[in-house]
């Protein structure tokens, strides 16, 4: 007969959150190097015990119990963690709830197994609760917390938590013994809430970690770029392979040059354009377990040569004017040109007008918004297999070039695609401070301040979809004056030159100013999206982008 399939021992348990952190500490539960680091917002931390104070549930974790020694993350959070003193005995390695799991662990673990010495980020672990008003808060390290701010780190020791009692009924006498005894009822809740934690036994990490892209494929939040890594990870003491440490290095450079808010899963996919496959693709099980070492090595060998692309490719954006993530149109662009230098690492003159001609058309065209997955993985193929190799006569074969522009917005929404390419457009104009002065990095702004960068000419105006818009936006000089931008702009005079030179690098021609005067701020802001259009054609024009119908017409 022959020998029968083994098959995975499944093993669910309910758990105290209190020996969780305590084996998490221990070095007895451990988190995989495959697993993407700590990613969730403060805001996701303090609902995540919120749930817990009020008895909620929280989900399971998924574990995998072995005694193989596997590379696992050296710290969690604040907390850095034990080696395993026996080698022979087994670990359990989360597979899933590793955000979960780093909050709780985060928050609750006490002082004296915290890394010593406060890093930047080190204030998202500083949890309190809030007694007076019942809920969760951070607060900024070094900051002395009120009778009523209870340490979520001081809550599992019995020493320390009497310790923070003592000081709370000491600096309020008046309402420190309820202060207390509410926050009893709360280190009661947490000490004795259960989790379930399910434990894979008598598997390999291979069969572990395809557990865990299954599951995380049937609805879990797990991304494009973590299921291929997990699935491709390779745990080897001579040739390792950890394919979401290197979209991290990656992700690390992109911060570094204002563009870490760019998805990781367009890393992944312009890897998987580097080596020719669909940049979409969803069967990743299946495609791992036939040609995982395949696909190991040609990932392998493009990744120096993608880095060096998508950094070519942000120094193409630059020269255009896009110095940060938030006035890129769409972050596949900046991987079809990585794509682009990928294949073509010196291009001619020839070669690089006619990719900026084509971001400038599918900029103002909106083309990715209306892209499907095939004609982004043909365009991409396109730019590979035929712009690039052609040095003296490149044409798309997939792409109409004369595509027409769409309408500027008719309102202001800077996550739109066509709002960004407006701003990159009135950025060119070089806009002013009221005193005069060239505002040195308008794209800076935006990146540190996001919509606030651009304030309101006035809330006043009549009609809404004209005060909803974009000729009623203008970057902000001074960010500590929250007044209405007109009341600087009508202090203006059109006859003055350096006047007249702070209007029109705001896009705001003289007759506007002129309406603004006198009240009438519905006949401002016509005149001045008049002049946007006027400055968007011929910013077109001097880059071979077929204009709008309405600008045609007109």
């Amino acid at each position: 007969m022959s020998d029968q399939k083994q098959y995975s021992e499944l093993k669910p348990e309910i758990v105290f959150i209190f020996d969780l952190v305590r084996q998490l500490v221990d070095g007895q539960i451990r988190i995989p190097r495959f697993q993407r680091k700590f990613v969730w917002r403060p805001d996701q931390m303090l609902d995540l015990l919120d749930s817990i104070n009020l008895q909620y549930p929280i989900g399971s974790l998924l574990a995998w119990e072995t005694a193989t020694d596997i590379v696992t993350l050296d710290s969690v959070g604040p907390i850095r963690l034990s080696d395993r003193s026996d080698s022979q005995s087994s670990a359990l390695y989360i597979l899933d709830g590793h955000q979960r799991l780093s909050t709780i662990a985060g928050a609750l673990v006490g002082e004296s197994d915290r890394v010593q010495g406060p890093g930047d980020e080190d204030s998202v672990w500083n949890i309190y609760y809030n007694i007076k008003d019942s809920y969760f808060e951070h607060l900024p390290l070094g900051t002395a917390p009120g009778a009523h701010q209870f340490p979520m780190s001081r809550i599992l020791d019995t020493f320390e938590f009497l310790e923070e009692c003592q000081r709370v009924i000491v600096q309020d006498p008046l309402n420190g013994r309820a202060y207390v005894q509410e926050m009893q009822a709360v280190s009661r809740t947490f000490q004795t809430y259960k989790i379930p934690v399910i434990q894979i036994k008598q598997t390999g990490l291979t069969e572990a970690v395809e557990i865990f892209a299954r599951l995380n494929s049937k609805g879990q939040a797990m991304t494009a770029d973590q299921m291929v890594s997990a699935l491709l990870y390779r745990e080897d003491t001579v040739d390792p392979f950890d394919l979401a440490g290197e979209i991290t290095q990656t992700m690390e450079y992109l911060n570094s040059v204002g563009f870490g808010e760019i998805d990781r899963t367009l890393v992944l996919r312009a890897l998987l354009a580097a080596i020719g496959e669909d940049i979409y693709r969803t069967d990743w099980t299946r495609i791992a377990l036939e040609r995982r070492e395949e696909l190991l090595r040609r990932l392998r060998s493009v990744i120096p040569g993608v880095n060096i692309s998508i950094a070519a490719a942000i120094e193409f954006l630059r020269d255009e004017g896009v110095r940060t993530e938030r006035l890129i149109p769409y972050g596949m662009q900046l991987f079809v040109i990585s794509s682009f230098f990928f294949a073509c690492p010196d291009p001619s003159d020839v070669q690089l007008a006619l990719i900026k001609k084509w971001f400038w058309v599918s900029s103002f065209s909106a083309w990715f918004g209306s892209a499907n997955p095939s004609r982004v993985n043909t365009l991409m193929r396109d730019v590979i297999d035929n712009v690039a190799v052609n040095r003296s006569d490149p044409k798309f074969v997939s792409f109409d070039m004369k595509t027409q522009a769409v309408p500027i917005p008719r309102s202001f929404d800077m996550r739109a695609a066509r709002t960004r390419v407006l701003l990159l457009v009135l950025f060119s104009l070089k806009p002013l401070t009221r005193n005069g002065d060239l505002i040195e990095s308008p794209e800076l702004e935006v990146q540190t301040y996001g919509p606030l960068a651009l304030g309101y000419i006035s809330n006043t105006s009549g009609d809404r979809e004209l005060r909803r818009g974009p000729a009623n936006r203008i970057l902000n000089d001074e960010m500590s004056d929250r007044r209405q931008a007109k009341s600087w702009l009508e202090g203006l005079k059109p006859e003055v030159p350096r006047d007249s030179k702070i209007l029109t690098s705001h896009a705001i021609p003289l007759k506007a100013l002129e309406s603004l005067l006198v009240k009438d701020l519905d006949g401002f802001l016509r005149l001045r999206l008049d002049e946007m259009r006027r400055i968007e054609t011929h910013f077109m024009s001097e880059r071979d982008v077929t204009p709008p119908f309405e600008d045609n017409r007109s």
